[in-house]
């Protein structure tokens, strides 16, 4: 028989292996050396007689070539930890370390998962699908190449692009997002996929990344709200894989639009009661709903599912302010979560001081902002980007948020996330409106 590869040998492999999936989408290849590696067809060659199947769990691990040479330092990459080195010792301990082999083992388990579901591509090698789906999500490749929006600085990912119109290599790079988004949730891939088969022009893949980002804000701001919750940071990881059922015993979705944000909130925490609230309920919604209940009769059958899926989620339609005020239709009190994503102007206000008004915790992701309601300016000549920037920042002040973070900005421009409130947020509120009173009021 011929002899197994060296280490080296195999290495060098991967890394042509990777280099392929990474510049020609997974396609065939025209054998070009890769700088310092053997040509991918001769390898492949080689390959075929030379290392065992079991060897190929250890894919896009290694150097990574490059395509010209470059005077920089070279870089040793695990694609199964998305982590590079400068040196190749550095590598070899890693490779050593107990946070690889929990990855490797992790990735394992992805690659066994994927086996089973329903987005095999078969147009892509057995070895480039297992490539793709074992190495750690990297947004940047993921976005390279997608279509954006017909902004001024072209930021954001086009509106038109759905789960059907990504190259495969795309495809299985979405499967592994989706199953890294929701690790107590192992059919969430299978419900996109669905949704795709079903109502594929609501399969978008801008509202999935945008909705994924919000999601996992909004997951930890719940989290955070039972202090119970809420274990070492080194163990953040354990907490997001189980499933937890927080003090928060409700959330609204307010000005909601499709839905997907609060939808994904009460497929995490089967506990919470989420309310999706706007002037209208738009088909996306709908079609979401669908997709995931379909997905969990089909897995029932097969005996994997989990009951009754989003027997926690309603929509009502009407303004959130009238649905609270009066006879309520909706409860907020300091159980209560509210969010609001992409408001636009007024909306955004009007959530926040809900919140703040009956004590729950809030999380905003500002779109559309009048300046005239949170700043009074004689004249403000600052870019649009800039300008958002700081009409977040005042709201930030004005609203007393607690928490101040990011979406990524290739995903969505509108990305400042702002959070506050809780169950002690009224007294706060009472006491600043005391503090501002003139003296002789008291």
């Amino acid at each position: 028989s011929t002899p197994r590869w060296s280490a080296d040998r195999q290495r060098d492999y991967h890394a042509a292996v990777a280099h392929r999936v990474l510049t020609r989408g997974g396609h065939g290849g025209d054998g070009r050396a890769v700088a310092g590696l053997p040509g991918i067809e001769q390898l492949d060659t080689d390959y075929a007689g030379a290392a065992a199947a079991d060897d190929r769990r250890r894919e896009w691990q290694g150097r990574i070539g490059r395509d010209e040479p470059s005077s920089a330092a070279p870089l040793y990459s695990c694609a199964v930890c998305a982590l590079t080195f400068d040196r190749k010792k550095q590598l070899e301990e890693h490779l050593a370390g107990k946070k690889h082999r929990a990855a490797e083992a992790a990735a394992a388990g992805h690659w066994a998962a994927f086996q089973r579901s329903s987005w095999s591509e078969a147009s892509l090698a057995l070895d480039e699908q297992r490539a793709l789906v074992t190495c750690a999500f990297s947004l940047p490749a993921f976005l390279d190449g997608l279509p954006s929006r017909s902004r001024a600085d072209g930021s954001g990912v086009a509106p038109h692009v759905t789960i059907s119109s990504l190259a495969p290599h795309k495809r299985l790079m979405l499967w592994r997002y989706l199953r890294e988004l929701m690790p107590s949730r192992p059919l969430l891939p299978e419900v996109f996929a669905q949704l795709e088969r079903q109502h594929g022009r609501f399969a978008r893949v801008k509202e999935i990344l945008e909705s994924g980002q919000v999601f996992a804000e909004a997951e930890q701001a719940v989290l955070r709200s039972d202090p119970d919750a809420v274990v070492q940071r080194g163990k953040a990881a354990t907490r997001r894989g189980r499933s937890c059922s927080p003090s928060v015993q409700r959330a609204i979705d307010v000005a909601c639009g499709h839905g997907l944000v609060g939808l994904l909130l009460a497929y995490r925490f089967p506990a919470l009661s989420v309310v999706g609230v706007d002037r209208r309920q738009r088909p996306a919604y709908t079609a979401y709903v669908d997709a995931w209940r379909a997905t969990h009769r089909s897995a029932g059958a097969a005996g994997a599912g989990e009951g009754d899926v989003l027997g926690n989620a309603q929509f009502v339609e009407g303004e959130a302010a009238e649905l609270v005020s009066g006879e309520p239709r909706v409860r907020v009190d300091g159980e209560t979560f509210v969010l609001c994503v992409h408001g636009c102007n007024e909306v955004n206000v009007e959530a926040v001081e809900m919140a703040r008004e009956c004590g729950a915790s809030w999380m905003v992701v500002p779109c559309c902002l009048k300046t005239e309601l949170y700043v009074q300016l004689e004249s403000m000549r600052l870019t649009d980007a800039m300008q958002y920037a700081f009409l977040c920042g005042s709201m930030a002040k004005a609203y007393g948020a607690e928490r101040v973070a990011t979406l990524d900005a290739r995903v969505t421009p509108r990305s400042i996330v702002l959070s506050g409130g809780g169950r002690d947020q009224r007294e706060r509120a009472r006491e600043d409106r005391v503090a501002c009173e003139p003296l002789h009021t008291r």
